[in-house]
C-alpha cells in the first residue's frame, strides 16, 4: 500500500496497524536519538505493521528529492528494512494513520496538525538534555509540548522525573535495546592495547572538550593511543586519531578497537553509545548524565565522575588503562549488562501499548 495524505482510511489485512513515525530533522552522521525510532520503525515494520518513517525537512531539499525519498541519500549510515517508507514533509501535511510516534519534543508541537488524521498520537521522549540546557521560556513552551500527544512514554527514569517535573503523566517507560547483529565483540578484549576513544558531537552538552582536557593529562603519564568519530567541522588536537562519516561497520571497528570509551557528556537521555561500547568489549568511563544511569553502575559495569569534570575523568580513565585486571571485571560485567537489552523486550513493550491505546 502507498502512503498518500488525503486518501481513504483503512488498515491493511498484513498490517495490524498504519504507524507514522515522525522525525524533526535528519542527520548524515550517527546520532543515538535517530537510531533508535529507526530501529523501532524497522522491527515494528518486521513485525507486519504498516510503517512510514516522515522526516521533516526544508523545503527545497523536498522539492529536489521529491515526498518519497531514498532514505539511502539521507542517511547513509542506517540500513532501512524493505518495508518501511520513507517519507519528507513540510510538516503540513501528513498521511493518516492509526498512531503518529512522536520523537523529539519539537514533533509534540505538531499535534493540532494531526488531528483527524492520526488516531492516536504516542510520543516517545529523550529530550533530558534539552530540558535541563533550556531557559524559563524554553521550559514553558516543552511543558506545552509534552501535555499534547495522547500518551507519553519515557525512554529512561530521568526522563522519567523530567516529565513528572514538567507535569506530564508517563504511560510507561520503555528503554530501548541493543542490535547485537551490529554492536558485538569481534577484537580479544584480553589483548587490546592502550587505546581510549570518544564521540566528538557538536552540542556543547556533549562536553568533547572534557574528554580532550582529560586524554591530554592522560597520555602525559603512559603511553596511549586516542580516537574520536568527529564530523569534519569538530576541531581536535593532531595527537588525537579521527574517524569521519562512520558506518554501523566502522562504529563497530572504532568499538573494538578501544580499551576505554569515554562518555563525558552533561546530560544524557539514554546514552546510547556507552552501551554500544559495553556491547564491543570497551570499559566505560562516563559521567553521571542521567539516562546512563539506568544500566551503567559504578565500580561493576563502568566507571561514574561527575560531569563538566575532566580531572574526574581523567583519573578514571588512568584507573582502567593501568589496572588490567579492573579492566577486564568491568569489560564482562558490561557484557554481561548488554545481553539484557534486547530490542524485542523494548518492541514487545511498544507495540503491546500502542495496540491497546488503538483498541
Amino acid at each position: 500500500m502507498t502512503w498518500r495524505a488525503g486518501e481513504a482510511s483503512s488498515v491493511l489485512a498484513a498490517a495490524e496497524m498504519r504507524i507514522a513515525v515522525i522525525l524533526p530533522g535528519v542527520s548524515r552522521n550517527p546520532v543515538g536519538g535517530f537510531r533508535v525510532h529507526y530501529e523501532y520503525a524497522n522491527r515494528l515494520a518486521d513485525r507486519g505493521h504498516e510503517v512510514v518513517v516522515l522526516t521533516i525537512v526544508a523545503s527545497r531539499i523536498r522539492r529536489l528529492m521529491g515526498r518519497w525519498a531514498d532514505p539511502s541519500h539521507l542517511v547513509p549510515w542506517f540500513s532501512f528494512g524493505p518495508r518501511v517508507r520513507f517519507l519528507l514533509s513540510d510538516g503540513k501535511t501528513f498521511p493518516e494513520s492509526d498512531v503518529a510516534l512522536l520523537t523529539a519534543w519539537q514533533t509534540a508541537e505538531l499535534v493540532p496538525l494531526l488531528r483527524g488524521r492520526v488516531a492516536k498520537t504516542v510520543h516517545l521522549v529523550y529530550d533530558y538534555e534539552f530540558w535541563n540546557s533550556a531557559d524559563e521560556c524554553g521550559r514553558a513552551r516543552m511543558s506545552v509540548a509534552f501535555a499534547r500527544p495522547d500518551v507519553t512514554i519515557a525512554g529512561s527514569s530521568a526522563v522519567r522525573r523530567m516529565l513528572e517535573d514538567a507535569g506530564r503523566a508517563v504511560a510507561a517507560t520503555i528503554p530501548c535495546g541493543i542490535d547485537h547483529r551490529t554492536f558485538f565483540v569481534t577484537r580479544s578484549v584480553a589483548d587490546r592495547d592502550p587505546v581510549a576513544g570518544f564521540l566528538a558531537r557538536a552540542s556543547p552538552l556533549k562536553r568533547h572538550v572534557d574528554a580532550v582536557e582529560a586524554l591530554e593529562r592522560v597520555r602525559h603519564a603512559r603511553p596511549i593511543r586516542v580516537r574520536a568519530v568527529a564530523g569534519g567541522s569538530i576541531e581536535l588536537p593532531t595527537w588525537i586519531e579521527r574517524v569521519t562519516a562512520p558506518t554501523d561497520a566502522l562504529m563497530r571497528e572504532f568499538y573494538n578497537s578501544l580499551s576505554v570509551f569515554l562518555l563525558p557528556s552533561e546530560y544524557e537521555g539514554w546514552g546510547l553509545p556507552a552501551a554500544e561500547a559495553m556491547a564491543c568489549g570497551a570499559a566505560v568511563v562516563s559521567t553521571r548524565n542521567g539516562g546512563v544511569e539506568d544500566f551503567a553502575i559504578d565500580g561493576k559495569n563502568a566507571w561514574l565522575v561527575p560531569a563538566r569534570n575532566s580531572g574526574a575523568i581523567a583519573t578514571a580513565c588512568a584507573r582502567v588503562l593501568d589496572d588490567d585486571t579492573s579492566r577486564l571485571r568491568i569489560v564482562s560485567e558490561g557484557l554481561e549488562t548488554i545481553r539484557g537489552m534486547q530490542w524485542d523486550q523494548s518492541v514487545t513493550a511498544l507495540e503491546t501499548l500502542l495496540c491497546a491505546e488503538r483498541d
